[in-house]
């Protein structure tokens, strides 16, 4: 009969492998379409942009805001240029989000993807216009 301690620590072992795989890695959908329409309203949807269309398009759009929503510690140690700061995973991160202009585009990145597809949403439900997310994230463009 399996002892109980190991079939719990098995399980706590297995719940923070799952967590873990999920905290930042965001793919395409099903189709391959690029576009991210869940949870979204009609009228914003999420870009999902390879590194040089996201940059292109944040430098064709002067007024757009450029977010890293990494962490304080994952911007200091480097972020792209004119980035601003807003940590996805801090508790305050809806409230800064309801704090900006909604009629600017915005352009959203993490390391790997998975923090700022998630922030994405909540650009788009804020009411953003224009949401574009950096597919690959930060770690994935070449320096």
């Amino acid at each position: 009969m399996p002892n109980f301690r190991n079939l719990l620590a098995a399980l706590v072992a297995l719940c923070c492998a799952v967590l873990l795989m999920s905290a930042c890695g965001a793919g395409d959908n099903a189709a391959g379409d690029k576009t991210d329409t869940s949870a979204q309203p009609a009228n914003a949807p999420i870009r999902l942009l390879e590194a040089d269309e996201f940059l292109d398009g944040y430098e064709a759009a002067p007024a757009a805001y450029l977010i890293d929503c990494r962490t304080a510690g994952e911007f200091a140690a480097g972020s792209l240029p004119g980035a601003l700061n807003i940590d996805y995973t801090a508790a305050g991160f809806a409230a800064e989000v309801n704090e900006l202009d909604t009629s600017r585009s915005v352009f959203v990145f993490c390391q790997r993807g998975g923090r700022s597809a998630r922030a994405a949403q909540v650009f788009a439900k804020a009411g953003f216009a224009e949401v574009n997310d950096l597919e690959g994230g930060y770690g994935g463009l070449k320096h």
